[in-house]
């Protein structure tokens, strides 16, 4: 018996032991500049851990960095017209990270209207996907319609443009490090679409839920769903409605009702007919 718990001690001293060891781990690496591969200097780094608040430091002459903290995190990096770099601690390789920073996108513009062509008030985000998170940038236009927006990643990204009274307008674009893109953006004026959900006998259905989305041919269809605004819960007449509709692009629209088969309706948006009404009719269940 002694013998036995001297065992379970040994395992279990050297089972603390390394989780000691694991936690002293210190989080670390070196930033460089890719194209000159020379160390930058006083790069703003933040470690955010697991558990915890986030850590904040800058690189030294030598473009290292450490904190004292082994737990698993995402680290950030940014200085100047450098790219802001995202990596996730523990590296897969070595003990350290090494870190190249490349130069900075900028996309920049116009956004206005699409008729008139007359600068317009709104914002303007950049999306680009990333291995560790999703990049997005979101400036405001300046009065006369332009915007600037730096530090995008390199690659493939999306821009869209939106304002009050219009319909947003949604962009892909390609571009390398350090380059300058331009997208000028022009938004038509948004449409209000109207509509009603009745039960298989054609009365109101009030409590509806309506959903709608662009078709997946529709560049950006995603962005542009998020977009789609209005009431999407019937009135005691059945009546929801729909706003900031692209014109001519056509929309997917579903209603149900407390556990019914759905109602769905295909609708291409039409601008010129004052009437266009969306009608939906649950199927009988």
């Amino acid at each position: 018996m002694r013998g036995l718990s001297l065992l379970c001690v040994s395992v279990l001293t050297a089972s603390v032991l390394t989780t000691l060891a694991q936690s002293s781990q210190s989080v670390r690496g070196t930033v460089l500049s890719k194209s000159s591969q020379q160390p930058v200097v006083n790069a703003e780094v933040i470690f955010e851990p697991a558990v915890g608040g986030r850590l904040m430091t800058t690189t030294d002459g030598a473009g290292a960095f450490t904190f004292a903290s082994g737990q698993l995190g995402v680290v950030t990096v940014s200085h100047g017209a450098f790219l802001t770099a995202y990596l996730r601690w523990p590296p897969t390789v070595g003990s350290s990270l090494i870190i190249e920073l490349e130069p900075a996108v900028t996309v920049s513009g116009t956004l206005a209207d699409s008729e008139t062509l007359q600068p317009l008030a709104g914002s303007v985000t950049v999306l680009v996907q990333h291995p560790v998170q999703t990049v997005s940038r979101t400036v405001d236009t300046k009065d006369d319609g332009t915007f600037e927006i730096k530090d995008v990643p390199a690659g493939s990204g999306t821009v869209f443009g939106a304002a009050d009274g219009h319909a947003p307008t949604v962009r892909q674009f390609v571009a390398q490090a350090g380059a300058w893109w331009t997208e000028h953006l022009r938004l038509p004026s948004a449409v209000a679409l109207p509509g009603q959900v009745l039960d298989v006998g054609g009365d109101p259905v009030k409590g509806a839920l309506v959903a709608a989305e662009y078709i997946a041919s529709t560049q950006g269809s995603g962005i542009l769903t998020s977009l789609i605004g209005g009431r999407f819960v019937t009135d005691a007449d059945g009546a929801f409605v729909l706003t900031g509709l692209r014109p001519q692009a056509t929309i997917n629209v579903q209603a149900t009702y407390n556990g019914r088969p759905t109602a769905v309706v295909a609708v291409t948006v039409n601008p010129f007919d004052s009437d266009q009404k969306i009608s939906l009719r649950l199927p009988a269940g």
